[in-house]
């Protein structure tokens, strides 16, 4: 079942066939949304970590991250997500991992 759910949520971002644009969805978040986290998660001094999850799940339409090879390359973040409803593609570096580096 729960297989299942998740084969749902991936498949949701994507189009039907070839032919189509990824679905949109209604925006739930309200348009007027500030995250006041935003001005201060990324510290002044660059070699402290950070968490790019946290910054993901601040600007991204809430809820809306599908992280893809989650447990594999730990210092990379890959995913689907939706932006104002429109699906998009995540890749991004986690610097707690590995100071940010990408491994092979």
């Amino acid at each position: 079942a729960a297989a299942a759910q998740l084969l749902r949520r991936f498949l949701s971002y994507l189009p039907s066939n070839i032919g189509e644009l990824a679905p949109s969805l209604e925006v739930r978040d309200p348009p007027s949304r500030r995250e006041e986290r935003l001005r201060s998660i990324v510290p002044a001094d660059r070699q402290l970590p950070f968490s790019m999850r946290e910054i993901l799940r601040l600007v991204l339409d809430a809820g809306s991250f599908f992280e893809l090879k989650q447990g594999m390359a730990l210092s990379i973040i890959v995913g689907l997500a939706r932006l104002a409803g429109q699906v998009i593609g995540v890749v991004a570096n986690d610097c707690r991992v590995r100071g940010g580096a990408m491994t092979a």
